[in-house]
């Protein structure tokens, strides 16, 4: 067989060969048009490669014309394909330029097929045989070159400026390699394809037509780019093992439960923590409705959360219980991910569950704990002004035993007027209604239940401060000053809580003034609009807080008393915090101290006042 034969078979295997590549990635990835376009350059590629040995090796003048014109027809296939095989890889290189080139060489291949002749020659005469350097023959033709070649002639050209201006274009935009490896070996098989055709018909070389062996450096670029690929998967594949041996040993050994849950609420996959949570094995929960771990009565809801999570994506986090082998309920806290496949459809869902059972059982403890405490600290202030509070009880019962006695008395002799004994019993209803206040107040400062958030009159609560408070001060020698606060707008408070924190402010500075011993100790109430708060400020002129302490003067366990227990500042910021506002002070040594606290008001009041 000859060396000619068995070259050029092998360039059209290779040909082959690569289309079968590329058509297997196009229908992989078939939103991609370039490799479909380049299994097309190198079945065109393969098929030129069968002409040119028909052509080397023809017996007659005919047979060479049939293979010529076929060659033709295979170029047209390669070189069209190639335009737009380079415009789709480096997504640059004028449209208007490749359309132009398309369209000479539908020209041209029209000439090749209708006219007489073909592309390259109007006629052909006879074959000339000549050997290549190895000794072997091939054929070379003798005839009259068609005056339309200049078509294809013009459209080469056009091509090789269309390639270098992409190639250049993309190598500019950062794209250096990719664009050599595109256009690089597009322009070698134009200049090489082209220079040797010329080369032949002059007989300045002694081999046949070589446009398929040009085409094997698209070809091996085409390789090369497979062959990096596969390396890069390979890598790929032993990076996502190693990756995935890691999250594997993660989603065993994780403290929180996970689990995937299909579109249709079924349990894909659960990990030890789940299963221990749920206390059943993996063949008891995968593959299960989600559902059956549910409470009954939530299991409709469930399904409906389901059914909108697969619409509209599920909540970032939410509370839901799940029953365990027995039958109990436990806290559970979900944080939910949706996987989705490439075109954002929601497939599957992925959960992260905190079983909060415990926490929830400490967290109601310590509330528990905490309204203890704040209802021992109220009775613990109470008890400070127990004198007080007697005073203020005693004037009231006081009035009420003498007007009942004044009444009895005058209830033998006749007849008394009704006037007198109506005065008297207004006498009586007032002074039972002053007693009933304070001890309706008394009562609500020491009930272990504090109600909830409403609006407030301010000026209310300052009132039953006032009352309880105003003897006690009076005792102590101490000035109680409480600007106007029937203007006061109402606020969004617990009125129990606040009055908790003013008798633990009023009384905390009442202690700094006796501790100094001040020769004319004074505490006022001021007040002011702040936007949408009201701020409330408590001031004394005592001796001030000891600079060392104010830093934490509001944590627990810091004082200012020796028989405190550091929890009364600690219980006022809470409460303050818990209404949404803030408190804070300034000290000054013998200038006093100023507490100053925020709550919200229940309406917007615009400005300040």
């Amino acid at each position: 067989m000859s060396l000619i034969t068995i070259a050029w078979s092998f360039v059209s295997a290779i040909g082959v060969t690569v289309f079968f590549v590329q058509l297997v990635l196009w229908r992989a990835h078939k939103g991609n048009l370039a490799p479909l376009l380049a299994a097309t350059m190198a079945l065109s590629a393969a098929g030129g490669a069968i002409c040119e040995l028909v052509m080397a090796k023809a017996a007659s003048v005919r047979v060479f014309e049939i293979a010529i014109l076929l060659n033709n027809v295979m170029v047209f296939f390669l070189v069209i394909p190639m335009v737009w095989f380079v415009r789709l890889r480096l997504g640059t290189g004028p449209i208007w330029l490749a359309g132009a080139i398309t369209v000479l060489w539908i020209i041209g291949l029209g000439v090749n097929l209708f006219l007489p002749g073909d592309l390259t020659f109007s006629s052909i005469e006879s074959l000339q045989k000549r050997p290549t350097f190895w000794g072997e023959t091939f054929n070379t033709p003798v005839g009259t070159a068609n005056p339309f070649r200049i078509v294809s002639e013009v459209a080469t050209l056009l091509i090789i400026m269309f390639t270098g201006w992409a190639t250049i274009a993309a190598f500019r935009d950062g794209l250096r390699f990719h664009a050599l490896r595109t256009g690089g070996p597009v322009l070698f098989f134009i200049l090489a394809a082209g220079i040797h055709t010329v080369f032949v018909d002059l007989g300045m070389v002694g081999t046949p037509y070589m446009i398929s062996w040009a085409f094997m450096a698209i070809a091996i670029a085409l390789g090369s780019e497979i062959v990096g690929d596969a390396v890069s998967a390979a890598r790929l594949h032993t990076q996502l093992q190693q990756s995935e041996s890691r999250w594997q040993a993660l989603f065993d050994n994780v403290d929180l439960g996970v689990i995937g849950v299909s579109a249709e609420g079924r349990i894909t996959f659960a990990n030890r923590s789940m299963l221990s949570l749920l206390g059943r094995a993996d063949c008891d929960v995968v593959g299960q409705p989600l559902e059956n771990f549910v409470p009954p009565a939530l299991r409709g809801e469930l399904a409906s959360r389901i059914s909108t999570a697969r619409q509209v994506g599920p909540r970032a986090r939410t509370d839901y219980p799940l029953l365990d082998a027995e039958g109990k309920s436990k806290d559970v806290v979900w944080s939910l991910v949706a996987i989705r496949d490439h075109d954002e459809t929601i497939t599957d869902f992925m959960a992260i569950c905190d079983d909060v059972t415990a926490a929830r059982r400490t967290e109601n403890d310590l509330n528990e704990t905490r309204r203890t405490i704040e209802k021992l600290d109220r009775s613990a202030a109470l008890a400070e002004i127990t004198a007080g509070i007697a005073h203020e009880l005693n004037q009231p019962l006081a009035g009420i035993l003498s007007n009942a006695q004044a009444a009895r008395r005058i209830l033998p002799n006749s007849p008394t007027p009704i006037k007198d004994l109506a005065e008297i019993l207004d006498d009586i209803i007032y002074d039972n209604k002053r007693a009933r206040d304070i001890i309706i107040g008394l009562r609500q400062l020491l009930s272990p239940q504090v109600g909830s958030m409403c609006p407030v009159a301010m000026a209310a609560v300052i009132e039953d401060i006032r009352r309880l408070l105003s003897s006690e001060m009076t005792t102590r020698g101490i000035s109680l000053a409480i600007e106007d606060m029937r203007i006061v707008p109402m606020v969004q408070a617990n009125k129990v809580q606040i009055e908790q924190v003013f008798l633990n402010l009023i009384l905390n500075a009442a202690h700094l003034l006796m501790d100094d011993g001040s020769e004319e100790p004074k505490i006022e109430i001021r007040w002011r609009v702040r936007g949408k708060k009201l701020a409330v400020y408590v001031i004394d002129n005592g001796p001030g807080i000891n600079p060392a302490m104010r830093k934490a003067i509001l944590q627990p366990g810091v004082t200012t008393r020796k028989d405190g227990l550091g929890m009364g500042l600690t219980i006022v910021k809470r409460i303050i915090e818990s209404h949404g506002g803030k408190i804070g002070f300034t000290s000054r040594a013998d200038r006093g101290t100023v507490f100053r606290f925020t709550v919200p008001l229940s309406q917007d009041e615009p400005g300040e006042v």
